[in-house]
């Protein structure tokens, strides 16, 4: 096992090939991760065993850590796996314009493809750390909506203010996405309350009332 330094000056473990750019390192991570996904989709993470990983991925347990530290690293990695690409196509396409709801029932539909382990992950110790990384993601388009809204509005605000503002609009988001996967909540209904939420926001800011 190697040690990297973190941002915070600690040391993170990281498994001897856990970054290996080696095509067979690659395949491995990601026969790992595969067979993660799938046993996800039937039991609790905290009931999910490496035993059970290396079984599914034909590996050894000695290869399972050249690769990963323990199970909750393979975890998130899973998780990872699944939330990228969909948030990935989501930011891409980000417009917060009346087709917001469609951008939601693509980004729900990618995520559904494994509905299943997407609860399980949810509901894991990996949860925190997902919507963290979710949050990371979304920050980015949510900023620049914000910095041209408030542009348009001749508003000028400080950047420490921009970025906290951006930060909470992106963690509320992801907290109404979070939920509404979790609960099974039908996309439109889930960019509803965003939008209303929005709505709300801005009426708040602006000191007006707020109708239906």
């Amino acid at each position: 096992m190697a040690y990297i330094a973190s941002l915070r000056g600690r040391t993170v473990p990281i498994a001897r090939r856990e970054t290996s750019i080696d095509p067979r390192a690659i395949r491995t991570r990601e026969a790992l991760v595969s067979a993660t996904i799938d046993l996800l989709a039937a039991q609790p993470a905290n009931e999910l065993s490496v035993t059970a990983i290396v079984r599914a991925a034909g590996v050894s347990r000695q290869v399972f850590y050249e690769h990963f530290t323990d199970r909750d690293a393979v975890v998130l990695a899973a998780g990872r796996a699944i939330f990228e690409p969909a948030y990935t196509e989501f930011i891409t396409t980000f417009t917060p314009d009346t087709t917001y709801p469609e951008q939601v029932t693509k980004l729900f539909a990618r995520m559904g493809e494994h509905g299943a382990t997407v609860r399980t992950l949810l509901d894991s110790a990996a949860q925190g750390k997902l919507n963290h990384f979710a949050v990371d993601m979304l920050y980015g388009p949510i900023r620049a909506e914000l910095e041209a809204h408030l542009k348009a509005a001749n508003v000028d605000v400080g950047a420490g203010m921009m970025d906290d503002t951006a930060h909470f609009l992106a963690a509320g988001t992801q907290e109404v996405f979070a939920r509404g996967l979790s609960e099974g909540t039908e996309p439109d209904e889930v960019a509803r309350r965003i939008e209303d939420v929005r709505r709300t926001l801005g009426a708040f800011s602006m000191g007006e009332s707020i109708t239906d």
